[in-house]
């Protein structure tokens, strides 16, 4: 029974460590369940202080993850429509075949929106672009430093 739920845990690693790439997939909190999921029906226990303290800091991740993307966009000076665009794009670059197609997708999008937004001000508007893929890279950097700590945490079974 044990192998089964740690096989268990290892899908929620694995759907964890995908979410750290794709915005509305859950990373640290998918690989935090992979924790609680050995914690309560395995002999692998974690200190109370331990469960407690990453459980915070998957919950700010989560949090920090809207607001870094945002954020990116903001700072390069775009707003609602650079920020539209930009999630519209993700949707239409998850669909394309080619490597990079959520970032290139989500440029494009924040682009477009950035042009309208700034009356067709092309260089700041790309400038705004910018700023989308560079909160989305933070994003992926953030949620995959809490992640990868955590998986280490799974895989060091004592």
């Amino acid at each position: 029974m044990e192998i089964i739920i740690i096989i268990l845990g290892l899908i929620f690693v694995i759907i964890g460590l995908l979410g750290c790439f794709f915005p509305g997939v859950p990373g640290p909190p998918a690989v935090y369940i992979s924790l609680l999921i050995l914690h309560f029906f395995t002999d692998h226990a974690f200190s109370n202080k331990f469960l407690i303290f990453w459980g915070f800091i998957v919950i700010l991740s989560t949090v920090a993850d809207n607001i870094v993307q945002a954020f990116g966009v903001k700072i390069f000076g775009g707003n609602k429509k650079a920020i539209a665009g930009s999630i519209i794009g993700f949707f239409i670059g998850f669909f394309l075949p080619i490597p990079f197609g959520i970032m290139i997708g989500m440029f494009v999008g924040a682009l477009i929106g950035a042009i309208v937004e700034t009356k067709n001000d092309f260089e700041k508007a790309v400038r705004i672009a910018m700023g989308t893929i560079f909160g989305f890279i933070a994003s992926v950097f953030l949620k995959l430093a809490i992640s990868c700590f955590l998986v280490y945490e799974f895989l060091c079974l004592e």
